[in-house]
């Protein structure tokens, strides 16, 4: 058990997290990814009328917290395509719902510019205010629906460097270079570097923990290797 990773100045391990979100994709995504439970809870929530990914998280997030009145995470993701002068950013999901995968195929079924991104904001709150951690992915988009993996516009984006949609790949192989697995974690280092009391073991205890858990437990290997390297960094600007 590593004692000093991912703890609470207060006490206990961080082992869940409510999310606000009625999207099951997303809820499978997140607990994939940083390995928490995920408690998922639906609230209606206004939306302020955005591209940003980040402004909507933000004031999503702080919504919630006024509501539920523990620490809250919420996910809000866009998309940006180029032909579309950067629409639908944040409004993506209201494209998606009007017009369909389909239908956002067909806004730009004459254009040669096919570049577009996709970024998620992860926002979180708690007692001491907000934090909001974005990932971005730059790909194209197709000139037709291709996979029945995933979901929104999934089958409408191929992430630079693939030859393959979201929609066409496994959940593992998404997962892996989703914008929302480099926005969670963000999140992730943000909440062990956060909690996580240094000094309740030595440099050399660490050492040793790394070597044992590298092999055994990858995930925890790597919180163990942050964590060092937060402590030499430190310890270097000091």
């Amino acid at each position: 058990m590593i004692k000093p990773l991912c703890m609470k100045k207060g006490g206990g391990k961080m082992q869940k997290i409510l999310v606000i979100t009625g999207n099951q994709g997303k809820v499978n995504e997140i607990s994939a990814i940083t390995g928490l439970t995920v408690e998922a809870k639906k609230l209606e929530l206004s939306e302020i009328q955005s591209l940003s990914v980040e402004e909507v998280a933000k004031k999503k997030v702080m919504a919630a917290y006024e509501i539920v009145r523990q620490p809250v995470l919420v996910d809000d993701t866009g998309m940006n395509i180029e032909a579309l002068n950067g629409l639908p950013g944040a409004l993506v999901v209201w494209f998606l719902d009007l017009l369909g995968p389909q239908g956002v195929l067909d806004l730009i079924a004459n254009k040669k510019n096919r570049k577009a991104s996709v970024s998620t904001c992860i926002a979180y709150a708690d007692a001491n205010g907000v934090q909001t951690f974005i990932g971005t992915v730059n790909g194209t988009i197709p000139t037709e629906l291709r996979g029945d993996e995933g979901f929104g516009y999934d089958p409408i984006f191929i992430p630079e460097g693939q030859n393959k949609t979201y929609a066409e790949m496994s959940v593992d192989e998404k997962n892996e270079i989703s914008m929302r697995k480099i926005a969670l974690m963000k999140f992730k280092d943000y909440t062990i570097s956060k909690n996580a009391p240094e000094s309740e073991m030595s440099l050399d205890d660490l050492g040793k923990l790394f070597e044992e858990t590298k092999q055994s437990d990858k995930r925890k290997a790597a919180e163990v290797a942050y964590v060092l390297a937060k402590i030499y960094l430190d310890k270097k600007e000091a």
